[in-house]
């Protein structure tokens, strides 16, 4: 924190925070209830995952369709990869390897990315600023959350434009959102996966 050099600075700097606190309070409240009002919904995403430095490939992205539910139900959709939570149980399907891991759902492993828990209970344990429509995250001591940071990027229209997320080891990454589809009639059907026939099932509950 930058060194504060009379109490006048620490009071103007406490108005400001409790002023960005209270903006802030109010523009994630709109996009929340945005998600949790216009649910099943759809949207394209673009995802990249930079990683951090000395490690291999520094750099790798990929695209698809993202569908979300009512919960914590998602659906991924690859070129050559499929990942299907019903907010309890998730695949992740290799079709170039005719594989799928299954595993519990866990709202707090990144592999796990639900923007629900993003929006929903990581800013209960973090301390939260807005700026110019990003709501910037950062937890709180003992938290429990292994990132650093977290930007959320809003539009004009109370949506989501762009995460991006700093892990100390991983790196970071950032998915960016585009042709939103609200209100969708997206059956229960479109949350589960059945393995294909003949795939190697690797079962890790």
């Amino acid at each position: 924190m930058r060194l504060l050099y009379s109490l006048l600075s620490i009071v103007i700097l406490f108005i400001n925070l409790k002023t960005f606190s209270q903006d802030n309070r109010k523009l994630l409240s709109k996009v929340q209830e945005k998600y949790n009002s216009n649910s099943p919904l759809s949207a394209d995403f673009i995802f990249s995952l930079t990683k951090a430095a000395g490690q291999e490939g520094q750099k790798s992205t990929a695209s698809g369709k993202i569908f979300l539910g009512n919960g914590n139900e998602f659906r991924v959709e690859l070129d050559k990869n499929l990942v299907v939570c019903d907010g309890k149980t998730f695949w992740n399907f290799k079709e170039k390897e005719n594989k799928i891991i299954i595993n519990n759902f866990d709202a707090d492993d990144p592999s796990s990315f639900s923007i629900k828990t993003i929006l929903n209970e990581y800013p209960q344990k973090c301390s939260q600023v807005e700026e110019n429509g990003v709501v910037i995250l950062t937890p709180n001591e003992n938290s429990g959350l292994d990132f650093t940071k977290a930007e959320i990027w809003v539009n004009s229209n109370n949506l989501i434009e762009k995460i991006w997320i700093e892990y100390p080891s991983m790196g970071s990454f950032e998915i960016s959102l585009s042709n939103y589809q609200l209100n969708q009639n997206i059956p229960d059907s479109k949350f589960t996966l059945t393995p294909p026939e003949g795939s190697k099932i690797i079962d890790l509950r």
